[in-house]
C-alpha cells in the first residue's frame, strides 16, 4: 500500500469501529464532558476519581499540595472524600490496572472510554504506519503490546493483511472487546491473548512490535531497559520497535543510552502530536522511536 491508500484503510477502519460501538464524534474537551455527564452518578463520579488519580500518580507536588490542603481543612467539605479516595488510589502501584478494569467492566464505560481515544488514533495512526512502511520489506508477523481494546491493532492488521498480528493485554475483559472487535469487522489475521508484557513470550521471533503507551504512568528510567531488552529478544534480526510513550520529561538520552545496552540501534525519530478530548483540548507532543534489531 502507498501513503495515501494506508491512511484511506485507517480511516475506513477507525469509522467502522465508530459505527460498530456506536460512538458519538468527541473532537473536543466539551463533547467528552458531555459524554461523561451521560453517565449514572456513581460511576461517573468513579471515573472522575481514577482520572484525578492518574493526573497525581505523576505529580508530586501537587499531591503534596492537597494532602496540605486536606489537613488544613481548607477544601470544600463536599470534595473532600474524592480527593482522600484519588490519593489513595495514586499511591497504588497498579493504579491503571485498576482503571482499565473499572473501564471494562460496563459497555458503556467501554463506549465511553474508546470515543475519548478515537481522535488520538485518527491522527497518530497514519503518519505512524507511513513510517514503520517506508523502508524494508512488509512484515509478516507483528506483535501489538498493550492491545486495549484492539484499535491499532485491528487497524494494522487491515493495513498489514499479509502479515499475522497479535495483540495482548493483561485485562481479560479488554481482551474479549477485541476479540468481539475482530470478529464485527471481519479481520482474520489477527488474534488477542490475555497476557502480561513483562512475562509473555512470542511463539517465534516478530518483524514489528508495537508498544504504544504501554507505561505512561512510570518512571521511564526504571522501564526503559526492561522495555528494549524484552523487544530484542522478541524481534529478528532487521525488525523494528515502534515505541510511544507519554513520559513527561525528555526521555531522547536515555532511550540512546538504552538502546545502545539492549542491542538496538534507532533507525527514526519522529515527532508526533495529537489531541486527546478525554484529557483536555491541548495539543500533545513527543517523539515516537523506531528502533531496528540489527544483530
Amino acid at each position: 500500500m502507498n501513503k495515501a491508500t494506508q491512511t484511506a484503510a485507517i480511516d475506513k477502519t477507525l469509522a467502522e469501529i465508530c459505527r460498530e460501538f456506536r460512538l458519538p464524534a468527541v473532537a473536543s474537551e466539551a463533547q467528552w464532558q458531555r459524554l461523561l455527564e451521560c453517565l449514572p452518578v456513581a460511576v461517573r463520579r468513579r471515573f472522575e476519581c481514577y482520572s484525578l488519580a492518574l493526573s497525581l500518580s505523576g505529580d508530586p507536588f501537587e499531591r503534596r499540595r492537597l494532602q496540605e490542603a486536606l489537613a488544613e481543612r481548607t477544601v470544600p467539605p463536599g470534595a473532600a472524600h474524592m480527593l482522600e479516595e484519588a490519593l489513595r488510589l495514586a499511591a497504588a502501584p497498579d493504579l491503571e490496572a485498576r482503571f482499565y478494569r473499572f473501564l471494562g467492566s460496563d459497555p458503556q464505560l467501554v463506549a465511553v472510554g474508546l470515543a475519548g481515544r478515537m481522535r488520538l488514533y485518527r491522527e497518530l495512526l497514519p503518519s505512524l504506519v507511513a513510517a514503520v512502511t517506508q523502508s524494508g520489506s512488509p512484515p509478516r508477523r507483528i506483535l501489538d503490546v498493550g492491545s486495549f481494546a484492539g484499535v491499532v491493532t485491528v487497524t494494522i492488521a487491515r493495513v498489514f493483511p499479509q502479515a499475522h498480528v497479535i495483540g495482548i493485554e493483561r485485562d481479560v475483559r479488554w481482551v474479549e472487546v477485541a476479540r468481539d472487535l475482530a470478529r464485527r469487522l471481519a479481520v482474520g489475521n489477527v488474534r488477542f491473548e490475555p497476557a502480561d508484557c513483562w512475562a509473555y513470550n512470542p511463539e517465534c521471533s516478530v518483524d514489528q512490535i508495537w508498544w504504544l503507551f504501554v507505561t505512561s504512568g512510570q518512571a521511564p528510567e526504571d522501564l526503559l531497559g526492561a522495555i528494549l531488552s524484552r523487544a530484542r529478544s522478541w524481534l529478528r534480526v532487521g525488525g523494528r520497535l515502534i515505541l510511544l510513550e507519554r513520559w513527561q520529561q525528555d526521555v531522547d538520552l536515555l532511550i540512546r543510552s538504552a538502546a545502545r545496552v539492549a542491542g538496538l540501534a534507532i533507525g527514526d525519530v519522529l515527532p508526533v502530536r495529537w489531541h486527546c478530548p478525554a484529557e483536555g483540548d491541548q495539543l500533545q507532543r513527543t517523539n515516537a522511536y523506531l528502533l531496528d534489531r540489527v544483530s
